[in-house]
């Protein structure tokens, strides 16, 4: 781990531990009442997170697809920590922080290939004073450092981060401890033959005008607002056919198809992993969603779109997008919408809906121990 990896809980005011402290996780799913509109609006939250939640928890990188080749890179930042994950020249993906070992410049951005030398090895260039590693981390070259002393090359590699691959995705955390894995019966699912061997058809971020929390309890209402606000999607669900698994830091949400429309053909499963990583797998296609904080009041959504056919005709994945967009706009709006009432002065939390929505009360079960702990 990076020396510079904050450790110490975070120190925040006594009004803050009361806020957490005000929703009320003794109760019973059917007596409970949501949490209070601060963990949504006030940037005291988003400031705790940091420690919190980010700093503890795996986190979704993207796909495996992403890095199909030798030397290609995935970049990312959350709560300030910024990280790159990489296949390196012998085909291992590794993760490590973005950060340069001299003054502290950010490496590389966006995803891509790294540049090559003479002799076909990829490597990560400093763009400000031009050190730069191997793929596998190790120190390349650090110009100019004629006179210095005591400097061992070999403890100047990138600051290794923790990594896994799960299945179709990979998986970092800028913890320092490794993370507990999911439980075996969820890296099954994760790992099984129709998750794996999928293409990157398309990816694209959206920037939603919500807290991440709203985002993510949309994605766990049960489908309680589907029929209401997604009439397209609804139309190709059979509703009745609706089955949950959860579990500790997890749930898996499978609603069958009524055959009207060919994206959701069979079974859907919606997959979600503590604290922000949404798998959507409905037909041939499986999408990812990795919703990350921007501040208190906005997320960003990083989307990707997987497919088994890495040729898919243009008219048809073009119809698959439009589709897609349509649905994450109607959320966009949603959430918008539940953003701004809950910074209304009239505000107070409502009830669970106790069918519907057992996967939002374990989820803000997990954030308030988060909490606390940090505090």
């Amino acid at each position: 781990m990076a020396p510079t990896e904050a450790s110490a809980s975070v120190k925040a005011p006594s009004r803050l531990r009361q806020l957490v402290e005000t929703y009320n996780d003794q109760l019973p799913l059917e007596q409970a009442s949501l949490p209070p509109a601060e963990w949504y609006t006030d940037p005291q939250f988003d400031a705790l997170e940091g420690q919190a939640i980010w700093r503890r928890h795996w986190l979704c990188a993207g796909p495996v697809a992403a890095l199909s080749d030798p030397g290609t890179y995935l970049t990312g930042e959350i709560a300030g920590q910024p990280w790159v994950v990489v296949r390196g020249d012998d085909g291992e993906i590794r993760a490590f922080w973005n950060v340069c070992r001299h003054q502290g410049a950010v490496l590389v951005d966006g995803q891509g290939e790294l540049p090559t030398n003479k002799m076909g090895d990829h490597h990560i260039s400093c763009p400000y004073h031009g050190w730069s590693w191997q793929s596998d981390g190790s120190l390349r070259h650090a110009p100019k450092l004629t006179g210095i002393d005591c400097f061992d090359r070999a403890s100047y590699g990138m600051w290794p981060l923790h990594v896994a691959v799960w299945g179709a995705i990979v998986m970092v955390a800028v913890a320092e401890h490794r993370p507990a894995d999911p439980p075996q019966s969820v890296l099954e699912v994760l790992n099984a033959t129709q998750w794996q061997n999928l293409h990157l058809v398309n990816q694209h971020d959206f920037v939603v005008e919500s807290n991440w929390k709203v985002f993510i309890d949309n994605y766990l209402d049960g489908g309680y607002h589907v029929p209401v606000a997604h009439a397209q999607l609804a139309s190709g669900l059979d509703g009745q056919s609706y089955a949950l698994e959860r579990g500790q830091g997890w749930s898996i949400q499978r609603c069958g198809s009524n055959g009207t429309d060919g994206r959701v053909a069979g079974v859907s499963t919606y997959a979600w992993l503590y604290p922000s990583l949404c798998i959507n797998r409905y037909g041939d296609w499986l999408d990812l969603n990795i919703v990350e904080p921007v501040d208190a009041r906005r997320c960003r959504v990083r989307f990707f779109w997987l497919h088994v056919d890495a040729d898919l005709p243009k008219d048809e994945l073009q119809s698959a997008l439009q589709a897609s967009h349509q649905v994450q706009d109607e959320d966009a709006w949603l959430c918008k919408r539940v953003q701004i009432g809950k910074s209304a002065d009239c505000y107070q939390p409502g009830r669970y809906a106790p069918r519907l929505e057992p996967l939002e009360y374990d989820f803000h079960h997990w954030l308030k121990r988060d909490y606390l702990e940090s505090l």
